[in-house]
């Protein structure tokens, strides 16, 4: 099935985030996929963010790490990506080689 769309659930205060919503941004330009940016503080996102974070990120109860990157397919169905620890210390290039290989890893298993 094919991708939809790259999702990116971030805070505006979160150091980890910048690099994370540039990456998407721009691997979903060279994908030619639609990007969403979730910005879990802002009233309009926080339900669909809350949503993909408990039900298919990496939730910890009470609280969860930000940025996470889901990949959203035309069948409904959506994965976890990455969670950007450390995405602070790396290049923008960094950032985006790493979100698109978590893409490509987790598209090789849903083809196989």
């Amino acid at each position: 099935m094919r991708l939809e769309r790259i999702a990116v659930v971030y805070a505006n205060w979160c150091p980890n985030c910048p690099p994370a919503i540039r990456a998407v941004e721009r691997l979903g330009r060279r994908l030619h996929v639609h990007t969403e940016r979730l910005d879990i503080d802002n009233d309009a996102d926080y339900d669909e963010a809350i949503h993909l974070v408990e039900n298919f990120g990496e939730d910890q109860g009470e609280t969860f790490l930000v940025p996470q990157v889901f990949a959203i397919y035309e069948d409904g169905s959506i994965l976890h990506v990455v969670t950007g620890r450390g995405f602070v210390r790396l290049k923008d290039d960094e950032v985006e080689k790493r979100i698109e290989n978590e893409l490509s890893a987790i598209s090789s298993k849903r083809a196989s």
